[in-house]
């Protein structure tokens, strides 16, 4: 949304519901996102859930919650709501940095480009082996998310923005002010609201012509993945490529996108299964190079708390204890990377 000099948003006409589920620094829990979700759905019969939100990786420690929340979706999706989220700002890291609800079957995975319709080096990349396991690309689709330039706010997504709001407390999150209601940000997050009011458009249109919710999601996503236009960059950065609204609605009716079979869900749950498996992996290599004595153990009490979860002081403790067991004799170094390997597996199930 904005106002008179910056104009409207894609759809001005469209309803909103605001369901605040992170503090101003954008931090949040994964059960703030469900509780929102379902409430904007049951409670107040949204037909599109934009979540400019998500968590980077696995969700660690609620794999099955998170199954279940997807299954939740996919259900939704088949009376015809259409859920939308951030790909994620994690592109710098590579491929498989889609975050999460965005990598679940079904959700429209929205990716960020600057104006110059180049995707943003910050917009996270799916993966051969995502589309395999899952049945589908991710990322699904590009939109407007604005460069990461830190001085041009006209390089960003000019946003209404609380004038109160100060991000010097959140980490180094940075926004551009323009003026006292407006700000350029960037990031996946303004992409996604662009996708979601384009939805709002196309739904409108069918609801014009009488179908019913059942046949919604497949028609109005299927027009606009399939008339989406193909950007210079690879399909697991773009998705099918950029929003094409024009010609998403001049095509309404013409293109299908079926909402995916419920046996996707498994094709997700053996995804992050592979992928903690490579993280467990990865630690335990670490972990026998620091009984070495070839890293220090701070190095890897931070990679222990990335994986678990937890805070660094208390995962660097947890560590320090078990080394000085293996130190004084107490434990091998068999049994060290066992008990590690151990606390990391139970904290993914």
């Amino acid at each position: 949304m904005a106002t008179a000099k910056y104009t409207g948003g894609v759809a001005p006409g469209a309803a909103i519901v605001n369901a605040k589920v992170l503090d101003h620094c954008g931090r949040g829990s994964f059960d703030d996102m469900i509780a929102g979700s379902i409430w904007a759905v049951k409670t107040c019969h949204a037909d599109i859930v934009n979540m400019s939100m998500g968590f980077e990786e696995a969700p660690t420690g609620v794999v099955k919650a998170a199954l279940k929340f997807s299954g939740w979706m996919l259900d939704q999706m088949r009376r015809g709501v259409v859920f939308v989220a951030a790909a994620g700002n994690e592109g710098g890291k590579g491929y498989e940095t889609v975050n999460y609800p965005a990598i679940s079957p079904g959700v429209v995975a929205v990716a960020a480009s600057d104006k110059r319709l180049n995707v943003a080096h910050y917009s996270s990349k799916g993966s051969e082996r995502i589309e395999k396991l899952i049945g589908e690309l991710k990322p699904t689709i590009t939109a407007p998310g604005g460069a990461g330039s830190p001085t041009d706010p006209m390089e960003k997504v000019v946003s209404t923005f609380p004038a109160y709001l100060d991000y010097c407390d959140c980490g180094g999150r940075s926004y551009c002010k323009v003026d006292d209601l407006h700000a350029g940000l960037s990031g996946t997050s303004m992409a996604t609201p662009h996708v979601s009011g384009g939805l709002a458009l196309l739904l409108e249109a069918l609801s014009e012509r009488g179908l019913g919710k059942g046949d919604r999601y497949r028609l109005a996503v299927g027009a606009l993945l399939h008339t989406a236009k193909k950007l210079d960059a690879g399909r697991y950065e773009q998705g099918w490529g950029f929003l094409n609204l024009p010609g998403a609605l001049k095509s309404l009716g013409k293109f299908s996108y079926e909402v995916p079979s419920p046996e996707s869900l498994e094709g997700l749950r053996r995804y992050w299964e592979v992928k903690q498996g490579e993280a467990v992996e990865a630690f335990t290599s670490i972990a026998a190079e620091v009984l070495e004595g070839l890293i220090g153990l701070g190095i890897l009490g931070l990679m222990f708390s990335e994986l678990m979860g937890i805070r660094g002081g208390r995962a660097a403790r947890t560590l320090s204890i078990l080394k000085e067991m293996y130190e004084t004799g107490l434990i091998s170094k068999e049994q060290f990377l066992l008990v590690a390997r151990r606390l990391l597996s139970k904290n993914f199930a």
